[in-house]
């Protein structure tokens, strides 16, 4: 078995690490080539072939990125507002902090480049990506941003307060 890595087809990074089976992917590929209109890892989730999270993964493998999930997908205050709410969810982007002038974000689709130029180009800051499956992603989200106007009402009630 041939190691795959870093800027390996997705197709072959899901089999070697065994989320995929052949037969799967070579009926994936066919309804490519018939014109289904979805990328490779679309259809094999719609298929049932691969787990929404195995294709997150795959993709991180594929862009040298991380993968994150759980309690790790949490966006801190100072990062979340430098992105509205609406476009973090019409382009599945979680601000996960800021470390010195990098804007660190989770988002599904690496590939997707224009994501990238369009925060860097919004924030005025460098822009590092992670990895995580859509669902979680979208979930961490809205948790991130309630959190974060949870926060801001309460320091809003204390001033108040005062």
């Amino acid at each position: 078995m041939v190691k795959t890595g870093v800027g390996d087809s997705i197709g072959a990074i899901l089999l070697d690490q065994g989320w995929v089976d052949q037969e799967a992917l070579d009926a994936a590929l066919e309804e490519i080539k018939a014109g289904a209109g979805d990328r490779l890892g679309q259809i094999l989730i719609k298929n049932g072939s691969v787990k929404e999270t195995d294709l997150a993964r795959a993709l991180a493998i594929q862009n040298d990125l991380e993968f994150v999930e759980g309690d790790a997908l949490m966006g801190s205050p100072a990062a979340t507002e430098l992105v509205s709410l609406d476009f973090a969810k019409q382009n599945h982007v979680l601000p996960l902090e800021v470390v010195d002038k990098t804007l660190i974000v989770v988002i599904d689709d690496p590939l997707n480049l224009g994501i990238v130029d369009d925060l860097r180009f919004s924030t005025n800051y460098k822009i590092q990506c992670k990895v995580s499956c859509t669902s979680h992603l979208l979930a961490a989200i809205e948790r991130s941003y309630d959190e974060a106007a949870t926060t801001m009402d309460h320091i809003m009630s204390d001033l108040d307060g005062e």
